[in-house]
């Protein structure tokens, strides 16, 4: 029995890292197909995806949340939530939630409308 539940957390780590990957991978693909026209679309120099768009805060930039970003209105929870086309990762699920609410149809970022937003797993 602990066998298998062994091998369900290990999946479950597993299926959290493909999640992460896949959103990055799709954003990647989606920039490069937009990126023809030059519309702003995100590349390597202004993508933003590590410890809330890479500005210090309060001295520390987020290390403890294991290499991953937090979330750039409550400084909390680990941003999760990922606008494409753009590719930024600034909102944790409760924050983006209540941006959407508000009917804010563009990135927080660069405020290029955003067609989807996708949730990234992190560990």
């Amino acid at each position: 029995m602990l066998d298998k539940l062994g091998l369900l957390l290990r999946g479950k780590g597993m299926l959290m890292m493909i999640s992460t990957a896949l959103a990055v991978a799709v954003a990647g693909v989606l920039c490069y197909l937009w990126d023809d026209d030059k519309s702003g679309c995100a590349n390597e120099e202004n993508i933003c995806t590590s410890r809330c768009c890479g500005k210090e805060q309060d001295g520390k930039r987020g290390d403890d949340q294991g290499g991953h970003g937090l979330c750039c209105v409550c400084h909390n929870a680990t941003a999760s939530e990922l606008f494409l086309p753009c590719g930024h990762l600034v909102f944790c699920s409760t924050c983006c939630e209540k941006y959407v609410r508000r009917r804010n149809d563009s990135c927080p970022i660069c405020r290029q409308k955003y067609t989807s937003l996708f949730h990234v797993f992190t560990n």
